[in-house]
Formats: C-alpha cells, structure tokens, sequence
C-alpha cells in the first residue's frame, strides 16, 4: 500500500496529460496565414483511455482547455487548465474529476531556424501553481518548467526531440506526517507516523517523436518520452527532528525513472475537401479539430498489490488505447 501511495503521488505530479502526439507539434506542423500581431486563440483536448488488462480494467477520462494570447505568428500565452477521472473497476469506488496543477506559459513555436539544415528550435516556459490535491497533500508552492524542441520536416517526415528541465518548490523538505490519528490526514499515510515520503526537488524529461504524413491531413507518430527525477535528501539532523528512521534509508538519494511509449494516429478535419472548400465552416473550430487515436504504454507499473514494480514500458499487460478531440483554434 504505501508504495501504492508514493507511485501514484510521484506519476501525478509529473504533468503530462495526453498520450497523443503533444498540441505543440501538431501546431508546428501546421501550415498557417500569417495571423493579425494581437490575437485570441483556444487549445483542448477530450480525451478517454482504456487499459487492455481484462483483469484490471481502467478507464480514464481527461479534459484539457487552454485560452491563448497570440503575439504574432509564434508567440503564445496561455493559461493551461487540466483535469481527470479515473474508473478503476477492481476497486469499489471511482474517483472523481480531479484537477491537476494549473499552468501558465509563455511559447515561441520558432525562435530560430538553421538555413541550411532546416532545424527549427522552438521553447516554452511553464510555472505549475499547486492547484492539484497531490501538490497541496506535498506542501507545493509549485514548479518551474522549461522546454526546449528541436524540430525537423523533409518531405512527408517530421522529428522532433524535446529536452525539459523542472524544479519544484515546497514548504518542506518532506511530507508532514504530524497528523492526528485517525484523520483523512493520517490514513492518507497509511497510519504511520514513521512513515515520510520526500518531496521531489527537481527533474529532467525527454520526449523524442518521429511522424510521417500517411495521407493528407492523416499523421501517424512514434513517441517515446523519458523523465528523471530527483526527490530532497534532508541531512541528519533534519531526520532525527522528524523522528523518522525512512528519511535516512539510501532510497532517498536514488533517481526515480519514468518511461512512456506511444504509437499513434492523428487526423485533422480539415483536410476534408468538403470542409476544406466550405464557406460556411471557414473561421469555425470545425476545420482546426483532430481526432486521434492510438496505443500507449508508460513504467514504472506496479503489480501484485504493488509489493513489486514493472519497469518494462513495452509490457502489453499494461497497454491503453486511447481516442483524442482536439482543438487548435
């Protein structure tokens, strides 16, 4: 149970939403008129996954919307809002919608393109405000994020490599487990005032996607992401204050590791002549939305009971299909 606890904390507060190739490359791929210097735009997602293990089904529901401020043709602005529900049928009770941390974010989707290669490197910068229950359960102030994305198209190819950097502010070190016994606070740590878990204090993440256009306005993708991550190590003395004997197990100075692969379909309404051509559905969200679809699998995983931990993240026993609508607007 209580590794249970630290796997769910640690995967929540890492916030990657969608399992679908990212808006940002889509918006990169995309082909648009040079816009007006000041514009309002909107970014969303709807998406629903299931997992394949007929033992263990799951299903998760996830809503993401994004109001942007445009400045010029690559600048963006943008307030990031997501939240989930998760289903999980071995389990009596399903959650409720949840919220993860809020977002705001300053993008520039083309900074700089090399002439001769043609690589084009875009960046964006993220601060995550603890509007998430795991983040206020971790005492957050929240975390700072910074993106950077290499970005290549030949033909009806486009690779992509992105490098992130975060670091997470908290009140403490580590979670404050000096709760009352017998509150939500205390069975929230599986009632034991010994048991600490260390906030994470900083992190690294790799998300590499290769995408080849199979047919106009149809894109099939190969993403595989990576994230690393490295949680507080108090001293000493901070140990022996907390009257904790956890916080002065190796474990604590140890790299966590995440891993996730996906191969997925994407398709844009508007390459339909029909919608293409008509005057009626030009300037609507009609022709900016995308539907994609696809496999997806991330580590670690735990399993029986979670007294152990897949690291395999091509383990089919723990694949989701997942469909996306998405909004570029």
């Amino acid at each position: 149970m209580n590794r249970m606890r630290v796997f769910i904390v640690a995967f929540l507060l890492i916030p990657f939403f969608a399992y679908s190739q990212s808006l940002d490359d889509i918006q990169l791929k995309k082909k648009e008129e040079k816009p007006p210097l000041i514009d309002m735009g909107f970014l969303g997602t709807l998406e629903g996954s299931m997992g394949l293990n007929i033992d263990r089904p799951e299903y998760y529901t996830v809503v993401y919307a994004a109001p942007q401020l445009k400045l010029g043709q690559f600048m963006r602005l943008q307030l990031n809002m997501t939240m989930n529900r998760a289903i999980l049928n071995r389990q009596d009770n399903a959650f409720s919608w949840t919220p993860e941390d809020f977002s705001l974010e300053f993008a520039h989707l083309k900074i700089f393109q090399e002439p001769f290669t043609k690589i084009s490197l875009s960046a964006r910068a993220r601060y995550y405000f603890p509007t998430s229950k795991q983040s206020q359960d971790a005492n957050s102030y929240g975390q700072l994020r910074g993106y950077v994305k290499l970005s290549y198209t030949v033909w009806r190819l486009y690779f992509a490599a992105e490098f992130n950097a975060q670091k997470y502010f908290n009140e403490y070190y580590t979670w404050d487990t000096k709760e009352e016994v017998g509150t939500p606070e205390w069975y929230h740590l599986a009632g034991k005032d010994e048991y600490v878990e260390n906030n994470t204090s900083y992190g690294f993440g790799e998300t590499y996607t290769a995408s080849i256009n199979v047919l106009d306005g149809l894109d099939f993708s190969l993403i595989w992401g990576m994230y690393q991550s490295q949680k507080y190590s108090p001293d000493s003395g901070h140990s022996e204050a907390s009257g904790s004997s956890y916080l002065q197990l190796p474990r604590n100075t140890v790299w966590g590791h995440m891993y996730r692969f996906a191969a997925d379909l994407t398709f844009g309404l508007g390459s339909i002549q029909f919608i293409k051509d008509s005057e009626v559905l030009k300037g609507t969200p009609v022709p900016n939305t995308y539907l994609s679809f696809g496999y997806s699998i991330y580590a670690p995983q735990l399993k029986n009971g979670g007294r152990e931990s897949n690291l395999n993240p091509f383990d089919p026993l723990y694949a989701q299909l997942y469909f996306d609508i998405s909004l570029i607007f």
